[in-house]
């Protein structure tokens, strides 16, 4: 190489470490420049405050000299949980930063099945305008109610189960309910647990319980927990009779059973085993001591305490199956059919033999027999002095089953296969049938001093001879049928008897006093099921309370809703028809030789009527006034009083002069 063209690299060379120099020195002094400027604007930065949006803003710091890759994201497809899919549609829109006009496009990608359909419609009817107008659809038509009252369902929310489950659907309200500080809803929160658990955290201190309430779920189930005195334990296998293992998941101390009247405390272990809701094991029958048991009976008995305990349980099958099989009723079978059974203890200690037709009263043609009613036997009363009450024994069973139909009765013990040769009262047309086999067997009796009602026999007379001939009568034709009563439930020449609920005596006809107890010691009703009870019993005895529609009224309204709310006027009613039933009246029976009157009351809110005979009562009607009909005149209400008040009894004016009284 010349020396022209080596001085001249020196020189480039020169130049470049010269360059070189400079630019380091000027990134030394925009480096120093930058450690003085930074803490300056980090401090501005902070005081500026943070803008209100959806989502928190990012953390204010400086930009990372290496640049790192975001994670790849994932959205799931809508799966019905309105709130939580939103939530997180807007968090994934947020990160990858898809503008909001954008976003109906994307989305139309995590919809399908029945979502997808609706999204489709939505779009081509272009219903769909913004995010949010499609935030607000999804909710109208796939979220909870719009008419729900949150707030107020979050205010009226009391632990019933585990804490667990309480905190959850506290924790879902919560996410339903704006503007209420942290502190508010940790206050509600303690305020809605058992008391038993707000006692100890009241020991541990309020701001304990609310510090682990908002910290998180797990450290707050450790303490609530610990204050309800739930202890967890490990899973620990079980071994069973048939040689499974189950396992263990908790176990309850001190669990206050009760066994026929005694009052037991023992230690459950929760395991995963059907047909029985609790087993008693060895350990307790260990904890008993020395104990006599009969295995025949079933019974055993043991000191507990201070007192000689006994336990009964039912009764072995054998003795009631080998009399079953001894009088013909059952026969053994191989009959593809089974039906499961079941004993039930009456109320004088016998045991009635039941089986669950279900399955084949579903398949069965029901028989359509007039039944008659409790008012038309009493109807036939009039004159009667004397009563004598019959109770068939076994009168079902007199009735034979067609032999190619037994076998669809089959049923399955303990000791064999067997069905039924005679007719069972579980069968659904039985009752129908034995009431038309009865019917037929007293039809030159009937209505004359014979009432038939089942297998219950009502013989009323005028007299006592008059009575011991009828009497006899019907002793003897139930002999040549073979027939049979059971004697300690029949009574013979009374002039008062019960008899279907009423108790019957020559003057007239009243309530049974102990369904009348019943109702007066009823306690109020604390859900629509026990209410429907009061209701059906006290309905019962309507005919006996005049104005009972406008008693029971508050009581009725309860019943049309699907929420169960006890007020003070529902009280009120409840009490007033306790007392309505306290003093029944007794009313006269019916005499078709004398004239019938009818009269008529009418109110704003509801009519009565009354049905006599000389003055004296014979049933009373009340009705409540539609919306309409309360708007109506007073004389259109007294006109439609008087014809639905016809109405009611024209079985007994049709044909037959009667007098109406009103007001007007």
């Amino acid at each position: 190489m010349s020396p022209k063209s080596t001085q001249a690299l020196e020189e480039a060379i020169a130049a470049l470490s010269e360059r070189l120099s400079e630019l380091h020195a000027s990134m030394e002094q925009h480096h120093d420049s930058l450690i003085v400027v930074v803490p300056n604007i980090q401090q501005h930065l902070a005081a500026v405050p943070a803008p209100v949006a959806s989502f928190p803003s990012p953390s204010v710091s400086l930009p990372p000299l290496v640049a790192t890759k975001p994670p790849k994201l994932h959205m799931q497809p809508f799966d019905g949980s309105v709130l939580d899919w939103v939530f997180q549609a807007e968090q994934y829109f947020f990160f990858y930063q898809i503008p909001p006009s954008q976003r109906l496009d994307v989305i139309s990608f995590y919809m399908k099945g029945e979502t997808l359909s609706w999204f489709k419609w939505m779009f081509t009817n272009r219903q769909l305008s913004s995010w949010e107008a499609f935030v607000r659809a999804l909710e109208l038509c796939f979220g909870h109610s719009s008419f729900d009252n949150h707030q107020a369902m979050l205010f009226k929310l009391h632990q019933r189960g585990s804490v667990a489950e309480f905190q959850a659907e506290f924790e879902r309200l919560c996410n339903r309910v704006v503007g209420l500080p942290p502190d508010t809803l940790s206050k509600y929160f303690i305020s809605m647990l058992r008391l038993d658990i707000q006692c100890e955290l009241r020991e541990e201190g309020w701001k304990t319980a609310s510090s682990h309430w908002m910290s998180g779920r797990s450290t707050e189930m450790k303490q609530f927990n610990k204050a309800s005195g739930e202890s967890p334990l490990p899973s620990f296998p079980v071994l069973v009779g048939n040689g499974a293992t189950l396992h263990c998941s908790g176990v309850c101390h001190d669990f206050p059973l009760v066994l026929q009247t005694h009052k037991f405390s023992v230690s459950l272990y929760v395991i995963p085993i059907f047909g029985a809701n609790i087993v008693l094991g060895v350990q307790w029958l260990s904890s008993l001591g020395t104990f006599v048991s009969d295995f025949s009976v079933p019974s055993m008995q043991f000191s507990y305490g201070d007192t000689w305990a006994t336990l009964t349980g039912s009764p072995s099958s054998t003795p009631l199956f080998a009399s079953f099989s001894h009088d013909g009723i059952i026969t053994p079978s191989t009959s593809q059919f089974l039906s499961p059974i079941l004993l039930v203890c009456k109320k004088d200690g016998t045991w009635r033999f039941c089986v669950d037709y279900h399955t084949l009263n579903a398949v069965t043609v029901r028989d359509r027999l007039p039944i008659p009613t409790v008012d038309e036997l009493l109807h036939e009363l009039h004159g009667a002095s004397v009563f004598s009450k019959l109770d068939l024994r076994a009168g079902y069973h007199k009735i034979c089953v067609a032999p190619e139909d037994a076998y669809k009765s089959a049923f399955r013990t303990v000791d064999d296969h067997f069905k039924f040769l005679v007719m069972l009262f579980s069968f659904y047309n039985a009752s129908l049938i034995f009431l038309s086999v009865m019917n037929d067997l007293f039809r030159p009796f009937l209505r004359r001093f014979v009432l038939i009602f089942f297998d219950d026999i009502l013989i009323c007379s005028d007299s006592w001879s008059l009575h011991l001939s009828h009497l006899d009568q019907v002793l003897h034709l139930l002999q040549s049928n073979s027939f049979f009563v059971k004697l300690s439930k029949c009574i013979f020449g009374v002039p008062i008897v019960d008899y279907l609920g009423h108790v019957i005596l020559a003057d007239g006809v009243g309530g049974d006093p102990a369904k009348l107890q019943a109702i007066v010691d009823w306690s109020p009703p604390r859900s629509i099921t026990e209410l429907r009870a009061f209701l059906g019993l006290t309905g019962y005895y309507s005919r006996f309370v005049q104005h009972y529609t406008a008693i029971a009224g508050p009581l009725s309204d309860l019943l049309k809703g699907c929420q169960f709310h006890w007020s003070s006027a529902a009280t009120a009613a409840f009490n007033a028809l306790k007392s309505a039933m306290m003093q029944l009246p007794v009313l006269s029976l019916l005499d078709f030789t004398l004239p019938f009157d009818i009269t008529t009351d009418v109110s704003q809110v509801a009519i009565g009527a009354v049905l006599s005979q000389n003055r004296r009562p014979l049933a009373f009607f009340s009705k409540k006034l539609g919306s309409r009909m309360q708007t109506a005149s007073a004389y259109n209400r007294e006109m439609y009083a008087i014809s639905k008040s016809a109405r009611k009894w024209r079985q007994y004016l049709l044909g037959r002069k009667f007098h109406i009284f009103t007001n007007q």
